[in-house]
């Protein structure tokens, strides 16, 4: 009975169970590396796989922290730079024109 007793005493000492996005630590650091990493071609998955950021505290700090979705932003339109860049890199058969076209 007492093995029994210690264990739920170890539940309740360990407090209220944290979702996954309360267990990552906000850090206004992320900003900067999110926006980093963008800039590299990185995808919003790969970006969060990179800082280990759960997709629900990925949600969560976007909603909460307009600094980071802000950050967020400016990654994407990072990433797809540089993936039209590397495109025009990779595709240099094609005459320079088409190759530099925008697509805004």
């Amino acid at each position: 009975m007492a093995k029994k007793q210690k264990s739920v005493d170890a539940k309740v000492s360990a407090g209220p169970k944290l979702s996954k996005a309360e267990r990552c630590k906000w850090d206004q650091a992320y900003c900067v590396k999110v926006e980093e990493l963008g800039a590299e071609g990185k995808s919003a998955p790969e970006i969060r796989r990179e800082l280990s950021i759960s997709a629900s505290a990925w949600r969560a700090w976007v909603k909460k922290h307009p600094e980071f979705a802000e950050a967020v932003e400016q990654a994407a339109d990072l990433a797809e730079a540089w993936w039209i860049d590397w495109a025009g890199r990779v595709c240099s058969w094609a005459p320079t024109s088409r190759r530099r076209r925008s697509f805004i």
